[in-house]
């Protein structure tokens, strides 16, 4: 959005004199419409709290409980903007538009064919502010709070759910032998020493209990510096059930970014190439 102003005025500068274009005059006025002007800004300042969470979801040391927080905070966000809309709307959204119509000279509409669907209908012609919280900023962010549920289901999966509270902020709120039947019900045929589990979750609660105490900071740490306080003597099922969740991928976005760079070796020249020669 701070780039707006400059793209308008670089496009009218090739709308006159020798570097006149018929293309930036058409994007000039494309671009110089209320409409357009709001129907930027509106997924300009929603999306941008998407973004930082994005970028961490494709980090390769993230795991499924960290991200699965994330993500509830984000939610709470757009919840929190759903039951504000109108005031965040008139005060940050409406506010950054109506200061770049006044730059421009461009006056607040609503467009033409909703003027005479609304009249059709019997109802009344809000003002322009209203007709886009109402038609447009609160439809597009439950579209991305109902994608953002769909799209990241899989981080309330039931095995990472219980897995998750083996950290250290949720095994001290835990009742232990429930937590102990739980996983030994889901992970019973995989555990090094099933038969310890039991006394092994008590010394990992009375652990996590010190790491706290000693740091709160441990209430936020990685599931990799969770690894490090275990050992395959006195935690080799929590350290087992700790690397199995750590291992987990949160985003294909890493197997994703090999393929792109696969085509950039097995290109049309190299077709023939095989596996022996692509390993190396």
């Amino acid at each position: 959005l701070e780039l707006y102003i400059p793209i308008v005025n670089t496009l009218d500068k090739f709308r006159y004199g020798t570097l006149k274009d018929s293309t930036a005059e058409q994007l000039y006025h494309a671009i110089t419409n209320f409409q357009h002007i709001i129907s930027t800004c509106i997924p300009c300042f929603l999306l941008s709290d998407i973004v930082p969470i994005s970028r961490l979801l494709q980090t390769e040391t993230l795991d499924f409980s960290s991200a699965n927080r994330y993500v509830d905070n984000l939610l709470d966000i757009f919840e929190q903007r759903k039951r504000q809309a109108q005031d965040y709307f008139h005060n940050v959204v409406y506010s950054h538009v109506d200061e770049l119509c006044k730059e421009l000279f461009i006056t607040p509409s609503i467009p033409r064919h909703s003027i005479l669907a609304l009249r059709k209908k019997n109802m009344s012609i809000c003002d322009p502010e209203q007709f886009y919280c109402d038609h447009i900023y609160l439809p597009f962010l439950d579209e991305l709070i109902n994608n953002i549920k769909s799209r990241l289901s899989g981080l309330k999966s039931e095995r990472i759910i219980l897995l998750s509270t083996l950290r250290p902020e949720r095994i001290i709120n835990e009742k232990l032998f429930e937590l102990t039947k739980h996983l030994s019900k889901q992970f019973a045929d995989r555990l090094p020493s099933p038969l310890q589990l039991n006394s092994e979750i008590e010394r990992w609660h009375k652990k996590c209990n010190d790491l706290i105490k000693m740091d709160n900071d441990w209430r936020k740490k990685w599931i990799n510096e969770l690894i490090k306080e275990t050992d395959d003597v006195l935690y080799p099922n929590i350290r087992y059930l700790l690397i199995f969740l750590a291992t987990l991928p949160v985003s294909t976005a890493s197997a994703e970014r090999s393929f792109s760079q696969l085509s950039r070796i097995k290109s049309y020249c190299r077709s023939t190439m095989k596996q022996n020669r692509l390993n190396g």
